[in-house]
């Protein structure tokens, strides 16, 4: 049957709900003249796997319970249905523990975090974690606070399913995501539920949410540009938003704190989007902002690379780095002696040992007096 292995691809794959609803097609029509009852419980028994697969316990049990009561039940499907029956009746009596335990421990303590901990555990494992907010604040009379709403979403995003398939794990982020997205709304100025809401979309989020959270946040406190702009021109780049994710780049480079690594971010994403020339400006005006950030002792263990570094990959990619002294010349109206130096290490780094030559004899040439410090940064 064309519908059944489209089933069993479904599952293959992870989508358990869209074998689902495929299985609940062919058990909800009479059944065909071609399907005989073996493939009819075998369909039941699939059902029934599915479900305690997605973590719907209480719905996986009515499935194997209907299976059993069947008539002229195959023996194979008997026993296969009772061996699962017995194991997901035995995860629900867990989770249902784990509810009451988690309820009592946090009517003790309202801030405990293993109580929410096994409470979410227990609500996931039956089906009912996106009720978690509603049937807390029923069960303990009044509304969760902000330190329990977070203790909530955190617990969330702490789960540990049995079936850890790509579908349960997006189960859990779209869970997590909602519940930080209920504290956030609920308590804006709730700095904590805010970081760490943006924190685990920039992981987990969709780039269009991402962009929108982050947005958001930045519009009712500008300066926090600063603190965001990597995620945010990520995701813009991410959905061809570039004339924005550029925008972002311009506001950090009006602000006094920027650092050297706004400049390289912004060269690197002129290159990736193919203007060169204008990545070719960018790493001047680093150059410029910052002189003294030296290329890195390569035999250090972590190499970051500098404006220099760049400067000279890129000129070398476009076939014109024996451009590189008159274009200096043109572009650093106050050249210094370590600035020379600098491009001398970025060149021997890079293998450009004549063109270094070249670098360090028109230092000596323009500051015949000049004493370099060598830099030992790494």
């Amino acid at each position: 049957m064309k519908l059944l292995d489209q089933a069993v691809q479904y599952e293959a794959s992870h989508d358990y709900r869209s074998a689902e609803k495929i299985y609940r097609q062919l058990l909800g029509q009479p059944q065909p003249s071609s399907m005989n009852n073996n493939m009819h419980q075998y369909i039941w028994l699939n059902l029934g796997v599915n479900l305690s697969e997605q973590g719907q316990l209480t719905e996986a049990i009515k499935v194997l319970q209907q299976l059993v009561s069947l008539d002229d039940v195959n023996s194979h499907h008997v026993a296969s249905a009772n061996h699962l029956l017995e194991d997901v009746q035995r995860q629900l009596q867990e989770a249902q523990t784990n509810v009451k335990d988690g309820l009592r421990e946090i009517k003790a303590d309202p801030n405990s975090t293993e109580g929410y901990k096994d409470l979410m555990t227990g609500l996931a494992a039956q089906g009912q974690a996106l009720q978690s907010v509603s049937f807390l604040e029923q069960q303990l009379g009044y509304q969760l606070s902000p330190n329990q709403l977070i203790e909530l979403a955190r617990a969330a995003k702490a789960l540990h399913w049995k079936y850890v398939s790509n579908h349960i794990r997006n189960q859990r982020f779209n869970l997590s995501i909602k519940l930080y997205q209920e504290l956030v709304q609920r308590y804006p100025d709730y700095q904590p539920a805010q970081l760490e809401y943006l924190n685990f979309l920039a992981l987990y989020g969709a780039p269009a949410e991402v962009i929108s959270a982050y947005q958001n946040r930045i519009r009712r406190n500008p300066d926090l540009i600063w603190n965001h702009w990597q995620v945010l021109t990520r995701n813009l780049e991410a959905t061809d938003r570039l004339e924005e994710a550029r925008q972002i780049f311009d506001q950090l480079l009006q602000q006094k704190q920027t650092e050297p690594y706004v400049y390289l971010a912004l060269g690197s994403f002129l290159e990736r989007i193919k203007r060169p020339d204008e990545a070719v400006q960018v790493y001047f005006k680093a150059i410029q902002a910052f002189p003294d950030h030296s290329p890195s002792d390569r035999r250090c263990h972590v190499v970051q690379a500098t404006a220099y570094d760049r400067l000279v990959a890129l000129l070398d990619h476009q076939h014109r780095l024996d451009q590189v002294l008159s274009l200096f010349k043109q572009n650093l109206p106050n050249l210094t002696a370590s600035m020379y130096y600098n491009l001398g290490l970025a060149l021997r780094y890079e293998g450009f040992q004549d063109l270094e030559a070249q670098v360090s004899l028109q230092m000596q040439i323009s500051f015949p007096q000049a004493r370099v410090e060598k830099s030992s940064l790494c």
